[in-house]
């Protein structure tokens, strides 16, 4: 049975970027095969990414979003979905 874990820890097993273009944010294939590989190996372990935590973390990825905008996203996005507030 599959795990009910919080998937957005995948976002550590994405690249920030890829090595011949440093300062840029990857290209939208780059960033999907990086996250398509971290899917596959979570779905391996029973872990199952919601296509909301998927979009959510593509768009950091890809540079649409600051770090600390995914955060707060991610937070607000655990919370509706774990039914809580933050205060």
């Amino acid at each position: 049975m599959p795990h009910n874990r919080p998937s957005l820890a995948i976002m550590a097993e994405t690249p920030d970027h890829t090595p011949d273009t440093a300062d840029a944010p990857p290209t939208g294939d780059a960033v999907s095969r990086a996250i398509d590989a971290a899917v596959a190996n979570a779905a391996l372990e029973g872990i199952h990414i919601p296509d909301d935590e998927r979009a959510l973390i593509e768009a950091h990825q890809r540079g649409e979003i600051s770090h600390d905008d995914f955060l707060e996203q991610a937070r607000d996005l655990a919370q509706r979905k774990s039914g809580g507030t933050d205060g």
